[in-house]
């Protein structure tokens, strides 16, 4: 009998099973083992996303990378957040550089020049040189944040404070403004000076079109707000006729009740 050759998956179909898969970091390992054409089209997958807490991670990625400079490339989604403030992280690392300025860090976010979506969590008032990092993503698309630029302390409160940090932020020119077109903020009345820095110079927010706010909880025993219109006014009058879709979530201390209640269960 003849030998009959196999006839070749076509790349499209390849690309929709792996689009399918992408999910499963597992079987996208497997899916790079299977042959090089494979994994020429599985990588993609496999190092589009990319989590980041700790200078300590980035010496690996470092390596990879300057090994396999492409790999790099792949890269379109980050996610960034200040692993520093964990109770036993501070007393390790209590001597290190914050996690933006750590040179590990700037080496390997200066390697990723593909970076379309950006979340950040935990980031307690970033310094200059942080948000100078930070504007190396040129091609940036999709920002979310959480937790950043909150301010905690009474003594940052104070009104000496607020005239320092807000013109600050906002007197902060990029030479490549980054052009959102999808933004979400977690509390952002508890952090208003980030909108300082997304109404100033790093940003071009004329053609975001999605803007999601989101609460943790209202209850009727917080503190007054401070003052949000020199804050707010001035993003709103930036972004208010282009946006198309808005999104306010508000999570009650009923949903916070029913969430926890389901964990127990869960447990």
């Amino acid at each position: 009998m003849k030998n009959r050759l196999m006839t070749p998956i076509p790349p499209e179909l390849v690309l929709e099973i792996l689009t399918y898969i992408s999910g499963c970091r597992d079987v996208l390992r497997a899916c790079c083992l299977v042959c090089r054409a494979w994994r020429r089209l599985a990588q993609p997958f496999l190092f589009s996303k990319l989590s980041l807490s700790l200078e300590a991670h980035c010496h690996r990625w470092n390596r990879k990378f300057a090994t396999y400079p492409h790999l790099a490339q792949y890269v379109t989604r980050l996610k960034l957040w200040e692993g520093n403030w964990g109770g036993a992280d501070v007393v390790l690392l209590e001597d290190q550089p914050p996690f933006l300025e750590g040179p590990a860090t700037v080496e390997l976010l200066r390697r990723l020049p593909n970076i379309k979506y950006l979340k950040m969590s935990d980031f307690f008032l970033p310094s200059e040189r942080e948000i100078e990092v930070l504007c190396h993503f040129t091609r940036l698309e999709w920002l979310e944040m959480h937790e950043v630029l909150r301010i905690v302390d009474m003594e940052i409160r104070s009104h000496t404070s607020e005239d320092l940090i807000g013109p600050t932020l906002h007197d902060f020119v990029d030479v490549v403004p980054k052009r959102l077109r999808n933004l979400k903020l977690q509390d952002p009345t508890e952090s208003l000076y980030i909108f300082s820095w997304l109404s100033g110079g790093v940003f071009d927010l004329s053609d975001l079109t999605d803007l999601t706010l989101s609460w943790e909880s209202f209850r009727k025993n917080h503190p007054p707000s401070p003052p949000l219109s020199s804050y707010i006014v001035p993003f709103i009058s930036i972004v208010g006729s282009g946006i198309k879709n808005l999104g306010l979530n508000i999570e009650t201390v009923e949903d916070e009740r029913e969430l926890y209640a389901n964990h127990m269960l869960g447990e």
